[in-house]
């Protein structure tokens, strides 16, 4: 049933020509059947448009997870890619002090 409810809760955002927005944290702790739904909701094509956007947050393991070929699906729908590299110490210094 909630299946149903989603699609539905999307149907309606599309008609009001709203992009629902799902956001994962933590996404590198992903089953692959995790992932496969995820997919799924993004194959949901409602006249072309994307059924929904979407951000995965998580550690460096989520970039790895995504290039294996299991997940090379939900890899290649992706539009954009953006990885945060750690603060060197002079950096973490600066925050620090800042605080």
């Amino acid at each position: 049933m909630p299946e149903l409810e989603l699609q539905k809760a999307l149907n309606e955002a599309l008609l009001t020509h709203v992009t629902p927005l799902m956001i994962v944290d933590e996404a590198h702790l992903l089953s692959h059947e995790m992932l496969e739904e995820i997919r799924f909701l993004l194959n949901l094509d409602m006249d072309s448009r994307s059924s929904c956007a979407l951000i995965l947050t998580g550690q460096t393991e989520l970039k790895e997870k995504l290039r294996l070929q299991v997940h090379q699906a939900i890899e290649g729908r992706m539009d954009v890619r953006f990885y945060l590299e750690g603060l060197t110490q002079e950096e973490v210094e600066t925050y620090v002090k800042s605080l």
